[in-house]
């Protein structure tokens, strides 16, 4: 199980600009892309996240339709995956996986680029040969002080 605990500048932005009225909400993709990372990230500087490098790693892209989300409990906003999302399968070591990502884009690492992110409740090692995978249900995207309606 992963659970959210930070959110970057664009989804921040976007909320603003939503609340209070500068423009219309348009939404930001049609796929996200899901990253790992062997290191905690820090919102104000996501360039500290540490993405698997070589082994066949790639971030995964993910439809931000409903039939991969779903709105899980809406009293905590909390959106979880309705679908495995399944990794390629790693040909060397990606080390151990401590935090997540939802990026924009499928490479890079900008204020610009992350979404939202937050950490594993158990660390997962991969080694070669493994498939990482949430399974369904497993990435929980909680906006602890959203208000709804």
């Amino acid at each position: 199980m992963a659970t959210l605990n930070g959110y970057g500048l664009l989804t921040a932005q976007t909320f603003q600009n939503m609340m209070f009225n500068y423009g219309e909400f348009t939404k930001p993709a049609v796929s996200v892309y899901i990253a790992l990372s062997t290191s905690l990230i820090d919102w104000d500087n996501p360039a500290t996240m540490t993405e698997p490098t070589g082994g066949a790693y790639i971030r995964k892209e993910v439809p931000t339709t409903t039939a991969w989300w779903t709105l899980a409990d809406s009293s905590e906003a909390r959106v979880e995956n309705m679908q495995d999302i399944v990794f390629t399968k790693s040909t060397a070591s990606w080390g151990t996986i401590v935090a997540f990502a939802v990026m924009r884009t499928v490479s890079g690492v900008t204020l610009d680029d992350m979404l939202w992110g937050g950490v594993l409740e158990t660390p997962k090692t991969i080694e070669a040969d493994t498939i990482a995978i949430f399974q369904t249900n497993d990435l929980s995207i909680t906006s602890t002080n959203a208000v709804v309606p």
